[in-house]
């Protein structure tokens, strides 16, 4: 500290005090990114992944009826697998998407503009800090299924803002 030119104790103390709280400054406003609007997005992932271990036994199903070649079956599931996505749909007020294993889109509920191809996954650090990355926030949540498909879950409702946003 001598080398910048504080001699005086009162300086020096004064010097680190300030180094302090602006350390400790940058660390709360890095702990703030971290936290940032995660509710929405692991909200959104706890329940995909609930509706997809409801659906799972019907996609087994279905995979069992495309390998036997049983089509009035396999349409029978993908019914099944439509009929649950409306309700859901319903109560959850969320778009849903089923995507086969090479992101193809196979089925949607109702008024969804979702896209044809399964778009790939934000970074980490596009999904810890938002705020830094150019891209905005993700709405969606993806959850892989055991079967080879991926359900692809946005709310319609908007997320709620932080108090103290910048956005």
């Amino acid at each position: 500290m001598q080398q910048l030119g504080f001699r005086s104790v009162f300086a020096k103390l004064f010097a680190s005090v300030m180094l302090a709280l602006i350390l400790f400054a940058v660390a709360m406003v890095l702990l703030t990114q971290l936290v940032h609007d995660k509710d929405a997005s692991i909200r959104s992932e706890v329940l995909a992944t609930q509706i997809l271990g409801q659906i799972d036994p019907f996609l087994h199903e279905l995979n069992i009826s495309v390998s036997e070649d049983n089509r009035l079956q396999a349409r029978f599931m993908l019914a099944v697998v439509k009929k649950s996505f409306d309700i859901f749909d319903e109560s959850l007020q969320a778009k849903m998407g089923l995507y086969d294993s090479e992101g193809r889109l196979l089925m949607q509920t109702d008024n969804s503009d979702l896209p044809l191809e399964l778009p790939a996954p934000p970074s980490l650090f596009s999904r810890v800090f938002p705020s830094l990355a150019d891209t905005s926030p993700t709405k969606q949540a993806q959850v892989y299924s055991s079967t080879g498909y991926t359900l692809l879950y946005e709310s319609r409702l908007p997320p709620k803002k932080p108090v103290l946003s910048l956005r």
